[in-house]
């Protein structure tokens, strides 16, 4: 397989910028995978159990208190469907973030289409989900993404010979 030249030497902001994203990426993998683990570990109820627990004495002190009854508001809707639905998606995305970080560092030319790829579909299937049901961590990984496509894209980029780090 391809592999970056041992000549090719990629320096500046972008690529520094780079290398930060894919290690938070494989970080962020790790994360997702343990996170989606004990999404499945957890009975039903469990969250909404722990959100009355964190939030009991604020509301009784403020009833109107809007994070606490924000964070309420969610855990109502934070059935088993739900709790399924997360632990998969956290799964799926730390799997393929660690596989992808790990390609991208082992210098695969091939990687850098195939990640582009990969967190395109990432991203399309989190638009779709973020259609559904509001999210602001949803919103943030789609973002986050996003930025992560376009400094993969730059990246290869340069390892094509086609620009400049």
């Amino acid at each position: 397989m391809a592999t970056i030249s041992e000549n090719h030497q990629p320096h500046g902001i972008l690529h520094g910028l780079f290398d930060l994203v894919v290690i938070l990426k494989g970080l962020n993998g790790l994360a997702e995978i343990a996170s989606g683990s004990v999404l499945f570990l957890l009975q039903t109820g469990t969250i909404m159990a722990w959100v009355n627990w964190l939030t009991q004495v604020e509301l009784i002190e403020d009833p109107h208190d809007f994070l606490a009854i924000s964070l309420h508001r969610w855990a109502l809707g934070f059935g088993h469907d739900a709790q399924v639905f997360a632990g998969l998606y956290l799964l799926a995305h730390g799997v393929v973030k660690i596989v992808i970080a790990s390609l991208l560092f082992m210098e695969k030319t091939w990687a850098f289409p195939l990640a582009i790829t990969l967190f395109s579909i990432l991203v399309a299937f989190s638009i779709y989900r973020l259609s559904q049901s509001a999210s602001w961590p949803l919103t943030g990984f789609i973002a986050f993404d996003v930025v992560t496509i376009g400094l993969i894209a730059k990246e290869w980029r340069v390892v094509l010979g086609l620009g400049r780090a």
